[in-house]
């Protein structure tokens, strides 16, 4: 307990360098098991396509259905791609697997630094905050575009806040993000005028009603802003593919079939325990905070909040860009405990108890993680891959030109050099492609309006001509295609995998 008192009584920058090392620590902990491939080694291909074609495709690629009907591929990650492709070509996997911790420990460390003013006042709430902050940034830095969407999304709302704060020539720099941030991941890009509009909204007077409060921008900083935010819309049109990227974010979401069918894209669903404690937790802690806060709230924070609450309802992917956004303002909301002695000082002995605690708790995490990481990153491979070498080779081997696969087996499939009837490129499949997927793969009929409920199997299966299926052996097409042993012939299956082929 001394060890404690004197730690807290030093300087409280040793003590905050002390709490960014320990919450890199845990971030590096997590990612000792290794990184989510999801969806990566498609990107890789596509990186490694452009560089040698030296031209962005228009049209779907590695997909032979796609490429059969000339589907539209909206390439709105190219960037992401090629620099994705030269860093794996020049580093491998560890350099990609580096390149993605290092990005998520900086956002770590920088925003407990950014904070640092109310890191202190209630250090409880503080640890709790900043360990789910932890816990979301590692999950959702690995190698996909999203990666750069959260560095710019930082990079945005800190020249925006220090603009509000206390001006900053750095509000210059939007147009040039906006440029950049289109071409690496041009699927969020619109957050360059969205995220503008709630500091302009708030700043056109001052007005207070009940907590909330608009605080009043001078003319010339709110006329500046509004016009670099114009100019950063329209620089958005500076892409492959023009003034069209201003419509397709949204797009995608009005896709109800994308946000239903793809986990990734679905709302948060309460009855799963994971989703619960990783996603629902955060959000309503946060939400408490504004609303016990005594302090009035920033009518800028609020409407940021309420965006950020609502796209995360929308779906759960929203997780990681709600906890980058609501960095830059929960802490200043938190109330600090209060010495009842005292009044208005610190109780120091509240916050010695909480860091003993915390300290004793954390680090029982880290060595348990610690050692469970390790075990697990002596048999897999820092990046996943989701197709086991053993069934490439069988599929390499069987070369089937028609081949049905499990949409997450599709960039494993893609890399490996095997055409796909889908993937991870949800754009590409919109509308029918994705309903008809969706209906043979769960046996449920999804497009009644163009297929009968009665023979929508038989129809499917006659319209694409399937000559093999690669699927999970827990989805009803596996248990559909195994009772009918006379048009379709299991080759090979275990429990993550099952191959047929269709008999002639």
């Amino acid at each position: 307990m001394n060890l404690i008192k004197k730690i807290y009584k030093s300087n409280k920058n040793t003590l905050l360098f002390i709490f960014i090392s320990v919450f890199i620590f845990i971030s590096l902990t997590f990612k000792l098991s290794g990184m989510s491939g999801n969806d990566f080694w498609w990107h890789l291909r596509s990186g490694e396509w452009i560089v040698k074609h030296k031209q962005i495709p228009t049209t779907a690629l590695f997909t032979w259905y796609g490429e059969a009907n000339n589907l539209n591929w909206f390439a709105h990650e190219w960037l992401t791609e090629v620099f994705f492709y030269y860093l794996y070509s020049f580093f491998g996997s560890v350099g990609m697997y580096l390149f993605c911790a290092l990005l998520g420990i900086l956002i770590i460390g920088l925003t407990i630094i950014y904070n640092h003013n109310y890191y202190f006042n209630n250090l409880l709430m503080s640890i709790i905050y900043t360990f789910y902050f932890t816990l979301i940034i590692t999950q959702f830095f690995y190698g996909r575009p999203h990666l750069f969407n959260m560095i710019f999304m930082y990079y945005l709302l800190y020249v925006l806040y220090k603009y509000k704060e206390h001006n900053t020539r750095l509000i210059y720099t939007i147009p040039i993000l906006s440029i950049i941030w289109v071409n690496f991941h041009g699927g969020s890009s619109n957050l360059i005028y969205i995220l503008p509009l709630c500091f302009i909204i708030s700043g056109i007077k001052d007005y207070e009603y009940g907590k909330l409060k608009c605080y009043k921008l001078k003319k010339d900083r709110l006329f500046s802003l509004s016009l670099i935010t114009i100019i950063s819309t329209f620089a958005l049109s500076i892409n492959p593919r023009g003034l069209s990227m201003l419509e397709y974010p949204f797009t995608n979401m009005k896709d109800d079939m994308m946000l239903k069918v793809l986990s990734e894209w679905a709302s948060p669903d309460a009855k799963d325990l994971a989703i619960l404690l990783l996603c629902f937790v955060p959000v309503i802690l946060v939400t408490i905070i504004l609303i016990a806060t005594q302090y009035k709230i920033d009518m800028c924070d609020f409407l940021i909040y309420g965006f950020f609450t609502y796209m995360f309802f929308r779906s759960q992917r929203f997780i990681s860009l709600f906890m980058i956004a609501t960095s830059f303002f929960v802490f200043k909301y938190i109330m600090p405990f209060k010495n009842k002695q005292k009044k208005d000082s610190v109780n120091e002995k509240h916050n010695q108890l909480l860091l003993l605690f915390t300290s004793v708790l954390l680090l029982s995490f880290i060595i348990t993680f610690t050692i469970r990481s390790l075990n697990y990153s002596k048999k897999h491979n820092l990046i996943s891959f989701d197709v086991s070498n053993e069934y490439i080779k069988l599929i390499k081997s069987d070369k089937p030109q028609k081949l049905f696969n499990e949409y997450n087996y599709g960039g494993a499939l893609i890399y490996k050099g095997i055409n796909v009837f889908v993937d991870g490129r949800a754009d590409i499949y919109t509308g029918d492609t994705l309903k008809n997927y969706q209906s043979l793969k769960q046996c449920k009929n999804y497009n009644n309006k163009k297929f009968s409920n009665d023979n929508y199997m038989n129809e499917l299966l006659n319209l694409y001509d399937f000559d093999a299926f690669f699927v999970d052996p827990s989805c009803p097409l596996y248990n559909y295609l195994i009772t009918k042993p006379d048009k379709y012939l299991l080759i090979k299956s275990n429990k993550k995998y099952a191959y047929f082929k269709t008999l002639q």
